[in-house]
């Protein structure tokens, strides 16, 4: 009877954790993250996403500006790792680690991590919306030799 009564609470615990805001709000981060890296997405694509200033950011992109900030070609993701997050029930602070590789044609150029803060909050329509994303720290490791000219 214990065995069964620590499984149920167990169960509950772990069903209770999985419909949560936290992971809601960091399901649409990731995919709003892994859109960015599977696809060219457009301008529309990418408000669905975002609200606030971030959207006004995007919407305020010319069309030039806004090619030059969604094509990823050439970049493949490898990591992504929530590492802090501060949630109320309307909004969340997500600090998170990206990781990605640059390549030119097959050949690895560079290995990127980020360390990124996103604030995601609640839209009146209860879906989470990425409003605004700082980096906090970049570290880069190059696979080639750097050439520098004089």
């Amino acid at each position: 009877m214990k065995v069964f009564s620590l499984l149920f609470t167990l169960f509950i615990l772990s069903s209770c954790s999985q419909f949560n805001g936290n992971s809601q709000a960091e399901k649409a981060l990731k995919n709003f993250i892994d859109a960015r890296f599977d696809t060219d997405m457009t301008k529309e694509q990418m408000l669905k996403f975002v609200d606030g200033e971030m959207a006004d950011e995007i919407n305020d992109m010319q069309a030039d500006e806004f090619d030059f900030f969604t094509k990823l070609k050439g970049f493949k993701k490898t990591g992504f790792k929530v590492l802090t997050r501060n949630c109320e029930k309307k909004r969340c602070v997500i600090v998170y680690q990206l990781e990605y590789d640059e390549y030119d044609a097959e050949k690895k150029k560079f290995s990127t991590e980020v360390k990124k803060a996103a604030e995601v909050v609640r839209d009146t329509e209860g879906f989470w919306k990425i409003v605004k994303v700082d980096n906090v720290k970049t570290y880069l490791k190059n696979h080639e030799a750097i050439e520098i000219n004089k």
